[in-house]
């Protein structure tokens, strides 16, 4: 557990909060160190919804300091109130001690604070040089000057310690260089606090290595960083410092030794976290021979895969952005064809062309994208028969009597009876979603492939999601379940499997599968492969 706050110093002071005082180890004065970025009590709502009740931050220059926290905490919120993007309800920002109040970007960016997004924002066919001045290109008596903008850029390259030459174009630049590029952009802009989330959640381990030797250079140049990652070994190698962060609240501060890994796993653990949860009442599930099984699989970030899937098992996936997890989905559902590998139902291998291939095997596949799924502007009872029509109509022709036998007992069991008429896009995230799983039932799947099929509903229809999905369990079919929050797997799942850089890290089952022993196998995943 994250420790306690002795009275008077919040998780908001840092080492810097002693101004003024004594040395102790010298007894001679203290040297304040500079303090890039501060934000103290920054609360945020939409909707009346908290999203930050009392965020804190504050960031010394020449330092990098992580964030970290579960789904939700607050930390993409706190950065974009940071860097302009939103503005807060309640709070103060000070930069390099100014109090500022951001009304968007620019602003912030004039005041040197800067976000690096996931998405790359580079241009492909212009150089690298035109890319690192772009938006603020050098200018020789009022008039654009390419010689001055290589020169520009050439002195950022240097200063980051980075040997990229600045006339390739950076479309010919590898993933890990087209980051660093975005990195000298913002550097050139005039960045004294760059903010980086996820940074490396594209890269695979090779251009992750590189981008993180460019990370440690700026702090060597002075800059401070904010370092947001769900990969604490990441977090562990590069921070002085780490705020924790839960339910929107600043809740820790890690120094020094204590940005360790096993201190990052219980510093986002909840006071009073037991690491386990209510088990569902699982039925014993026929694990040979395999209902489904894949083997080798290589994809675009998949490098030999292996699973199988027994009968009335639910396995959870789950990993961080990056696995590999939503294209092994994909290729489970038919929607994605894999480089390599076999995929075999019952024992006979199988190829899917597309989802229609895999719901003739039995399978039914339900994608993260519910604009993919659901035909938003059809009725409820057009949804529910979409996967159904072999069983409810003959000839193309729909049986009165057969859809009545199938679909009214569904929507009866949703209480949306009178509302069968109504499009899908009329209900609640949480009863789209029931509609969506039922659909699946109906087509008389023996596999359901569902990608995080919680993600936006609320606390009482993902409990009632889960209840569904164990009476489909119950019935004796299977599920495979990938989830975002890997806390949910917890009492759901009969097995879980750890996915990293495409590769199955980790494997639990039965009581090992625990809170505290998922977050630590996701977010120490990338370590455990590199052992």
């Amino acid at each position: 557990m994250g420790r306690q706050f002795r009275p008077g110093r919040g998780p908001c002071v840092s080492r810097a909060g002693r101004q003024g005082g004594a040395n102790e180890m010298t007894g001679q004065p203290s040297i304040a160190p500079a303090i890039a970025l501060e934000m103290q009590g920054i609360q945020k709502a939409y909707g009346g919804a908290p999203a930050l009740r009392d965020g804190c931050l504050r960031v010394e220059a020449g330092t990098i300091h992580g964030i970290i926290g579960p789904n939700g905490a607050g930390k993409s919120t706190l950065v974009k109130i940071a860097s302009g993007q939103v503005r807060r309800d309640a709070g103060e920002i000070r930069v390099r001690g100014d109090a500022v109040h951001f009304q968007g970007v620019p602003d912030a960016l004039a005041a040197g604070v800067v976000v690096m997004p996931q998405e790359l924002t580079i241009v492909p066919e212009l150089s690298v040089a035109e890319n690192i001045t772009l938006g603020r290109e050098p200018s020789l008596w009022g008039m654009l000057s390419p010689r001055h903008s290589v020169r520009a850029a050439e002195a950022v390259l240097r200063r980051m310690n980075v040997d990229i030459p600045s006339a390739t174009p950076a479309g010919e630049l590898g993933p890990a260089s087209q980051r660093v590029v975005m990195l000298a952009r913002a550097l050139h802009a005039g960045a004294h606090t760059v903010i980086l989330d996820e940074p490396t959640a594209a890269l695979n381990a090779t251009e992750a290595e590189v981008f993180l030797g460019v990370v440690e250079t700026l702090r060597e140049a002075g800059v401070a960083v904010v370092y947001i990652s769900h990969r604490f070994g990441e977090i562990e190698r590069l921070c002085d410092e780490v705020t924790v962060m839960r339910d929107g609240r600043t809740v820790d501060r890690l120094i020094g030794d204590r940005c360790n890994q096993h201190e990052l796993v219980s510093a986002i653990m909840a006071e009073g976290e037991t690491g386990s949860a209510p088990e569902r009442a699982r039925g014993r599930y026929d694990a040979s021979p395999a209902l489904l099984a894949v083997r080798d699989i290589v994809g675009k970030r998949l490098r030999g895969v292996s699973l199988s899937l027994g009968r009335g098992e639910i396995l959870g996936l789950c990993g961080l952005p990056g696995s590999g997890i939503n294209e092994l989905m994909e290729i489970l559902g038919g929607a994605e064809r894999p480089v390599r590998g076999s995929i075999l139902v019952d024992e006979r291998e199988v190829a899917f062309a597309d989802p229609a291939d895999a719901l003739a095997c039995g399978i039914s596949y339900l994608p993260v994208e519910r604009a993919r799924a659901g035909m938003l502007d059809l009725t409820i009872r057009a949804n529910l028969m979409a996967s159904s029509i072999p069983r409810v109509g003959r000839l193309g022709v729909l049986n009165a009597a057969m859809e009545s036998r199938f679909v009214r007992p569904v929507v009866s069991e949703l209480g949306l009876e009178r509302r069968i008429e109504e499009p899908l896009r009329a209900l609640s995230g949480g009863n789209r979603q029931k509609i969506l799983l039922s659909r699946c039932m109906l087509a008389d799947a023996r596999v359901l492939i569902l990608d995080d099929p919680t993600v936006g509903v609320d606390v009482k229809a993902r409990q009632e999601i889960h209840d569904l999905l164990a009476r489909i369990s119950g019935e004796g079919r299977s599920v495979v379940v990938a989830v975002s929050e890997p806390e949910e797997l917890v009492g759901l799942a009969d097995r879980v499997l750890v996915l990293s850089r495409g590769q199955v890290s980790t494997e639990l089952s039965g009581g090992k599968i625990t809170s505290e022993a998922l977050v630590r196998a996701v977010t120490t995943a990338g370590a455990v492969l590199n052992a």
